[in-house]
């Protein structure tokens, strides 16, 4: 993979992921031709967040593997295997499915989130609440 290897000083730990998010490169897009809210006669101003973004990043994939987004999701842990519960599934996307491969771009136009619709509280993640805000589940559909 094109990481930077190490500094020696460094402690190393070997990993056995078989995908790996770079989370550096994890964030939200705005849609350019997002229709804007239409504003009520009594609105002074438009709000301030009335667009709709995708989500991309980059990922390395030593498998075949199948993403999911899920968001405000409770995680579940039944019969050894992580299960996600969201508060509401019209939000997920899709999976998709990626082959093997470095430097892969998740960019899914059929995705969209609109962020507006929530409060900047319930996009933090509080452990009390046990709601994960984005939860990107990469899957391996091989070994």
């Amino acid at each position: 993979f094109p990481y930077p290897l190490p500094q020696g000083n460094e402690p190393t730990k070997t990993l056995k992921s078989l995908v790996n998010i770079r989370k550096d490169t994890l964030r939200f897009v705005r849609i350019n031709d997002a229709e804007k809210v239409p504003l009520d006669s009594t609105d002074v101003d438009p709000p301030l967040n009335y667009f709709r973004y995708n989500i991309e990043f980059t990922f390395d994939s030593d498998v075949k593997c199948a993403i999911t987004i899920y968001y405000f999701a409770m995680e579940e842990i039944n019969n050894g295997q992580l299960v996600y519960h969201p508060r509401d599934a019209s939000m997920n996307s899709e999976t998709y499915h990626y082959k093997r491969g470095a430097n892969q771009v998740f960019c899914q136009s059929t995705h969209v989130i609109d962020p507006s619709k929530f409060s900047e509280d319930e996009w933090q993640y509080n452990p009390d609440k046990e709601i994960i805000p984005v939860v990107i589940q990469c899957i391996v559909e091989e070994e």
